[in-house]
């Protein structure tokens, strides 16, 4: 079986890889044409093609994931982009900051004919930052990206 997971930095990679790796699938990078799951950037997405499987993805409300790109001193605009590749792209997507989280993995284990589970805790272990969507004031530009994707991210949020 093949998994093509695609993410956007800081929205969850480490910890849905995990996810999926528990089901006893291996992982590879997209450059390695093997059977399990296959991960990188979003904005290698158009690889998909080559895999001919779902498509799965973590998400961290832009709001929050632009808190992380800003505390690592990263220009937003290759964020910004990559939402947008996301949205159009539709996967099946696992939001790990959302309040309907366990949901969203029942339903993505579903779609992916694997039982996925977690107990993860709401810091990750790996960042540092509480994976739960608080009242952040975004910038100009992320603003404008919300409300160019709101109907993607209304569906988790």
């Amino acid at each position: 079986m093949n998994i093509f997971m695609v993410s956007i930095p800081h929205t969850g990679t480490n910890l849905l890889l995990n996810i999926l790796k528990a089901t006893g699938l291996p992982d590879w990078t997209l450059a390695e044409p093997q059977e399990g799951i296959h991960h990188g950037h979003v904005m290698d997405a158009y690889l998909a093609e080559r895999f001919d499987c779902p498509i799965v993805s973590p998400l961290r409300h832009p709001h929050v994931t632009e808190i992380s790109w800003r505390k690592r001193d990263k220009d937003t605009t290759e964020m910004c982009e990559g939402f947008r590749v996301l949205a159009n792209l539709d996967p099946i997507v696992v939001p790990v900051d959302s309040p309907q989280r366990d949901k969203h993995l029942k339903d993505a284990g579903k779609k992916l004919k694997l039982e996925l589970t977690s107990e993860w805790p709401v810091t990750n272990s790996i960042g540092n930052w509480a994976l739960i969507w608080r009242d952040i004031t975004p910038s100009q530009q992320v603003k404008e990206l919300t409300d160019e994707i709101q109907p993607f991210i209304q569906r988790y949020y």
